[in-house]
């Protein structure tokens, strides 16, 4: 049985000599629940309405008659909580009425509050009444004759007063945290509303969970069959996706999340873990080359007379971008980048179907490209996917340009806007770093999608930096498992047609953290001058 262990603070006055000293003490009213709230009810109504025993334990005072030990307790909650209240004419004929438990919210000690109580209790409004802000007395009367000439019927009122008062605090504790009122009671549940989604136009789906129904559909189908996602008792598997991609696609908190699946927060909190968690083991299989031998040139080379026969032997992009999140104060100086904020450098690979083939997430915002680049190298455990021989990736010039990573010519302009805004490419060097630069775009563009897509990577709410991570992660295989069974996505339509973008590290493109061997960055830079030469010289 549950017990409930309420502490009330009082001053005890006793006489020492010629002095009055106060002593603080402690009352405790210890409560089994549920069984013994409706006693309360019925003690509360007992005192109210004359019904019930002295309470506590009777002594002798000097002069010999009894008093209540209670009726010694001056009340320091009912003086400081309660405002003054004294009984004006006579006391009125009670009846016995039921406790208003309907009306249970909000604090059930403040002035109004316990007067809206007791009222509710007797049959008049007069049955408690204020005086003016002057009077010299601190008690509270429920409906009782009140004759200042009779110290032991104030002594009686009192402590009725301090009993009710108690037992009110026990009732208040029970409704508040053992019976609680439901709060999502919405007619419309999210088991309804998604049903409604998928059942209702293909807009509705796209523009809520940020794909295509049958996309959406054949995802819960997936997840379900192939990675162990199995409905709970009060969430089936739709709605357990549907909260996770409402939450990673809409820039909203958790509180709207509740408010929209009416699920409380600790249901919601619970299911876009469980969802999460899933969704990583997705992302081990998706986010990865779909050919690790690259065997086959790229259709987006292949079939694009800018860039072939040049770059035939491209197999990819590299580059890092900068994702917003909540760092503790005490942790924050490393993460803040070079913007003012506190971020986390991701470091991404993609091929040209804008698909990401490898991501590295949780390193800090002040972190170079190039640092965390030739970390990743260096590290096998990480299971970077190194590029077969006479294969390359696409750099910028924030990286050293050695075997198996090809970079710009640094004393040239390189950025796409900067010869939109410029003149015409012209001399073989600039033609190089003007296409080489279109064609690596596309891991800048794949960024952008991605981040348009699921907006939480634009407001990260204040997980830990792991549960962020996590989250970076699995946006990238949500945005592959789209591009794979969806061609027509309007975000990717958008991002296929070369959106302008400023790229993240700019002002770095000259900072080298570490330099390869010397022979290994000689081999590349023949390659480079091999494929230069093979262009024109104006574009």
């Amino acid at each position: 049985m549950l017990k409930i262990v309420l502490v009330f603070p009082f001053f005890q006055t006793q006489a020492c000599g010629d002095m009055r000293k106060e002593f603080k003490v402690m009352q405790l009213l210890i409560v089994d629940v549920p069984n013994d709230i409706l006693k309360i009810k019925q003690e509360i109504e007992a005192e109210l309405f004359g019904e019930a025993q002295s309470w506590g334990h009777a002594e002798s005072n000097h002069d010999g008659s009894h008093v209540n030990r209670q009726d010694q307790l001056n009340s320091q909650f009912a003086r400081t909580q309660i405002s003054s209240y004294q009984e004006r004419g006579p006391a009125p004929a009670l009846v016995k009425a039921e406790v208003p438990w309907s009306a249970r919210r909000g604090s059930l000690f403040d002035k109004d509050r316990v007067l809206k109580t007791v009222k509710g209790m007797t049959t008049s409004s007069d049955d408690i009444t204020s005086t003016d802000d002057t009077s010299s007395t601190n008690d509270i009367y429920f409906g009782f004759d009140s004759d200042d000439s009779c110290d032991n019927n104030r002594l009686s009122q009192t402590n009725r007063k301090k009993r009710v008062l108690m037992l009110m605090g026990a009732a208040k504790y029970f409704l508040d945290h053992i019976e609680k009122i439901p709060c999502r009671t919405s007619a419309l549940t999210g088991h309804a509303w998604v049903q409604e989604i998928i059942n209702g136009h293909d807009n509705r789906c796209y523009q809520n969970f940020r794909m295509k129904k049958h996309v959406f559909l054949y995802l819960c189908n997936v997840l379900e069959r192939n990675y162990g996602l199995k409905p709970t008792r009060g969430v089936g598997i739709y709605e357990q996706i549907g909260i996770f991609l409402y939450m990673l696609g809409q820039p909203c908190s958790f509180r709207n999340a509740e408010e929209r699946f009416q699920h409380s927060g600790e249901t919601i909190s619970r299911q876009f873990h469980r969802v999460l968690n899933v969704v990583l083991a997705l992302s081990k299989d998706i986010i990865k080359p779909v050919d690790p031998n690259f065997k086959d040139v790229p259709l987006q080379i292949s079939s694009d007379e800018r860039y072939y026969p040049y770059f035939e032997n491209c197999i990819g992009a590299i580059d890092g971008t900068h994702v917003k999140i909540i760092v503790p104060a005490e942790h924050q100086i490393p993460y803040i980048c070079r913007k003012g904020y506190a971020s986390t450098n991701v470091m991404a690979v993609c091929d040209f179907n804008m698909c990401f083939t490898y991501v590295l997430a949780g390193w800090e915002g002040s972190s170079h490209d190039s640092k965390i680049f030739m970390h990743t190298l260096c590290v096998p455990s990480l299971h970077f996917p190194h590029p077969p021989t006479d294969k390359y990736y696409l750099v910028d010039a924030g990286y050293s340009n050695f075997t198996g990573y090809l970079g710009p010519y640094k004393t040239t302009r390189y950025h796409l806007p900067h010869f939109r805004k410029g003149p015409r490419a012209r001399g073989r060097n600039e033609v190089f770093n003007y296409l080489h630069s279109s064609l690596r775009s596309t891991i800048e563009r794949s960024f952008g999608c991605c981040k348009a897509k699921w907006k939480i990577l634009g407001n990260m709410p204040p997980f830990s930096l792991d549960t962020s991570t996590q989250i970076i992660v699995v946006c990238m295989a949500l945005h592959n498992f789209i591009r794979r069974h969806d061609t027509g996505d309007e975000e990717f339509l958008l991002f296929d047609e070369g959106v302008e973008l400023e790229d993240d590290d700019d002002v770095h493109d000259n900072v080298i953290w570490e330099e390869p061997n010397q022979a290994s960055t000689r081999h590349m830079g023949r390659v480079r001058d091999i494929i230069r030469n093979q262009m024109p010289t104006t574009i």
